[in-house]
């Protein structure tokens, strides 16, 4: 399966007063993930890994961290959706899985 992880390092003001160690503040790795149910077709060309395999990962990436803003007002499915598919419009042909069209010789 394909998922989307995000991850957020955050700062918690607590009361030196209670806490252990008399600290003021904690910080904690704040993680929220999706799993990614859309051009699954195309996400796994990038799996082998190879040369545009591994350009079209650095693409996905970047445009995720280019749109990250529009996660204050999408929900975490809603922006990969938006996303993937910003990346998948450009997608290039010779990743493409081969598509043959069938036709029926019945009834000739």
């Amino acid at each position: 399966f394909w998922n989307l992880l995000v991850m957020e390092h955050i700062e918690v003001l607590v009361n030196p007063k209670t806490s252990i160690g008399g600290v003021d503040r904690r910080f904690y790795i704040f993680g929220v993930q999706t799993n990614l149910y859309f051009q699954l077709h195309r996400l796994s060309e990038m799996l082998a890994m190879d040369t545009r395999g591994l350009i079209e990962l650095k693409r996905l990436r970047e445009l995720f961290q280019q749109q990250e803003s529009c996660l204050r007002t999408q929900s975490l499915n809603a922006f990969a959706h938006d996303v993937i598919c910003m990346w998948a419009s450009s997608f290039p042909a010779a990743l493409e899985i081969p598509r043959v069209q069938l036709i029926s010789t019945r009834g000739r």
